[in-house]
């Protein structure tokens, strides 16, 4: 049982940063109308986080984190900007759909659920918690930050599972 379980959880590990990278394509490439070189800026995002995701594999096979410091900083903050990038895109386009008046109430319900699902669940689980703070002080730098941990962590422990002493000191 707990082998089935380890199993789905490096599963969904892995699919994670897919997940990361089809987020941000799609809702990078929902600006190319909108923006006036919005084709420009979402090639070049596009590339950057390729290279970046594909720079962050070599530099993480047999490199312990301060071997390579200031690699993985860089590959972070370029995560962070490209994450950043995403988010204002994704509310820009969500502003832009529902203020336009003849779309159905089908994609008004999409872009609404599709929100609350991935913000408003954070915001209910803190109030539930009894704990709101935490969202008004530091929501911004956590779904700033989250894929480039996410992206940097699953692909370092991915490029270094034959070390095993790592995960027991």
């Amino acid at each position: 049982m707990e082998f089935l379980y380890q199993f789905v959880q490096m599963l969904f590990s892995w699919f994670a940063i897919a997940n990361f990278v089809l987020t941000f394509y799609y809702l990078a490439g929902s600006m190319n109308n909108i923006l006036k070189h919005g084709n420009a800026l979402f090639i070049f995002f596009k590339y950057l986080i390729y290279c970046d995701l594909a720079s962050l594999f070599i530099i993480s096979m047999g490199n312990r984190p301060h071997g390579a410091k200031h690699l993985f900083v860089l590959s972070m903050i370029i995560l962070t900007i490209c994450a950043l990038y995403a988010l204002i895109c994704g509310f820009v386009f969500a502003i832009r759909t529902l203020r336009e008046k003849d779309n159905s109430n089908n994609v008004f319900v999409n872009v609404v659920v599709s929100l609350l699902s991935t913000y408003g669940l954070y915001a209910i689980s803190a109030f539930f918690y009894l704990d709101p703070w935490h969202i008004f002080t530091s929501s911004l730098q956590y779904f700033v930050t989250l894929p480039a941990f996410t992206c940097t962590l699953q692909i370092f422990s991915f490029c270094n599972t034959h070390d095993v002493s790592w995960g027991t000191k």
